[in-house]
C-alpha cells in the first residue's frame, strides 16, 4: 500500500471510531469528531503558529470536551506542514527542510494545546500526535479519540466478614482518604480492611433471675413477709409482653418457712422501657419442702416493670413492683415454737412485692 494510503487511513480512523462509538444524543460536530484547521499564516506574520480564525471550531472541540457523555473522550492535536520552501539560511540552521517543517508542525500542536488548556479541557485528556513524514497542509489536524480512558473501576473490598452495605462504604472510603487512593486509571483498587462482626441484636425472648420481698396483709391473721429467689422466662413484642417465673420462697414464720412460688404476668410495653399489666400468682408453704402444707395463696395484682439496658447484647436490669389482692388459705398455727395443724379457713389477704432482676434477651 502506498504511503499516501497510510497517512490517509491515519486521518480518518479516528473520525470513523468516533462516529461508531459516539452516543447518538450528541451534537454532529461531535459525533464526527475531527476538525482540520488549514490556514496558518506564514513566517512573515508575528505568530506564524496560530489562526484566530481556528477559535470557532476549537471552541468546539473544548464544548465536546465538557460533555459528560464523553467523559471518557480524549482529543489528539497533530500539527501539519506543507511545501511551502523555508529560506536556505533558515532549513540549514535546522537540519534541513523536513526538520524545519516538523518543528514548525509542532509548534502550531503545542499551540493549539495551550488553546485547548486554557478553555478547560483535562490536560490528561489532551494528546499530542507527531506530524505525518510528508506535507499535507499548513495548519493542525485536531480530532476525539473515545475511550481512551479506562472507567473509574469500584474499590473491591476483600474481608472474610458479611457487614452491611452502608458499612463496607464508609469503610472504604475512609482507607481511601486514608491512603489518598484514587480508583479509576490503575484498574481496580484492592482495599483490605478489618470490619468488626455486627452485634446480633436480642430477639423477643429473655430468660432472667429474680429477687423479691412479698408482704401479705389480712384481718385475723399474722402478716407475712417472704423473700423470694425466682427463674423466669418471657417474651417482649412491639407493643405487648408475657413472662412466667418460678422459685423459692422463705417467709418469717414457721408456717411459711419454706415454700414455692409461680406467677405469670401479660400486658402492654407502654415505652421501651415500661411494661405495665396485670399478674396472677400462687404461693404454697410450710416448715419444710417435705411437709404438709401449712398456707396456700392465690392472687391477682397490677405490675409495673422498669428496665434499663446494661449491654448492646440485650442485658437489662429491671424493677418490678406488685399490688393486689387474693385468697389466703391457713391450716395450721404456731404455739410456743410448735406447729398445730387445725381446721383450714380462708382469709381476704393484701398482696404487696417488689421485684429485682436480671434479663438476658435471646
Amino acid at each position: 500500500m502506498h504511503i499516501g494510503h497510510l497517512v490517509a487511513l491515519a486521518l480518518v480512523y479516528p473520525a470513523l471510531a468516533f462516529a461508531a462509538d459516539g452516543p447518538s444524543e450528541t451534537p454532529a460536530h461531535c459525533t464526527k469528531g475531527v476538525w482540520q484547521l488549514e490556514g496558518a499564516p506564514t513566517g512573515s506574520e508575528a505568530d506564524a503558529s496560530f489562526s484566530p480564525a481556528w477559535i470557532r471550531e476549537l471552541t468546539q472541540v473544548a464544548d465536546c470536551m465538557k460533555r459528560p457523555e464523553l467523559a471518557n473522550t480524549c482529543v489528539t492535536v497533530q500539527g501539519r506542514y506543507d511545501d511551502m520552501a523555508f529560506d536556505g539560511a533558515v532549513s540549514q540552521a535546522l537540519g534541513g527542510e523536513i526538520p524545519a517543517q516538523i518543528l514548525r508542525a509542532r509548534g502550531r500542536a503545542l499551540r493549539v494545546l495551550s488553546w485547548l488548556y486554557d478553555a478547560g479541557v483535562d490536560p490528561q485528556r489532551i494528546q499530542e500526535r507527531p506530524p505525518p513524514s510528508q506535507a499535507t497542509f499548513r495548519g493542525v489536524y485536531v480530532a476525539l479519540l473515545p475511550k481512551c480512558l479506562p472507567v473509574p473501576a469500584e474499590p473491591v473490598v476483600v474481608t472474610p466478614l458479611p457487614p452491611d452495605s452502608a458499612q463496607i462504604r464508609v469503610v472504604v472510603e475512609q482507607a481511601l482518604d486514608a491512603r489518598g487512593a484514587q480508583p479509576g486509571a490503575g484498574g481496580p483498587t484492592e482495599v483490605h480492611v478489618t470490619v468488626p462482626p455486627p452485634v446480633d441484636a436480642a430477639g423477643p425472648w429473655w430468660i432472667g433471675v429474680s429477687t423479691a420481698g412479698v408482704g401479705l396483709f389480712a384481718d385475723g391473721v399474722d402478716d407475712v413477709f417472704a423473700a423470694e429467689a425466682r427463674l423466669g422466662v418471657g417474651w417482649s413484642g412491639q407493643h405487648t409482653y408475657a413472662r412466667f417465673d418460678t422459685g423459692l420462697a422463705f417467709g418469717t414464720d414457721t408456717a411459711q418457712d419454706t415454700g414455692l412460688a409461680t406467677g405469670l404476668g401479660a400486658g402492654w410495653r407502654a415505652l421501651e422501657w415500661l411494661e405495665v399489666g396485670a399478674r396472677v400468682g400462687h404461693r404454697i408453704s410450710g416448715a419444710d419442702f417435705l411437709d404438709p402444707y401449712a398456707d396456700q395463696v392465690f392472687y391477682g395484682a397490677v405490675e409495673s416493670t422498669q428496665c434499663l439496658d446494661l449491654d448492646d447484647a440485650g442485658l437489662q436490669g429491671c424493677l418490678e413492683e406488685i399490688l393486689g389482692g387474693g385468697k389466703l388459705s391457713r391450716r395450721a398455727v404456731e404455739v410456743r415454737d410448735t406447729l398445730y395443724f387445725v381446721p383450714e379457713e380462708d382469709h381476704a389477704v393484701l398482696v404487696f412485692g417488689m421485684l429485682l432482676s436480671l434479663r438476658q434477651g435471646l
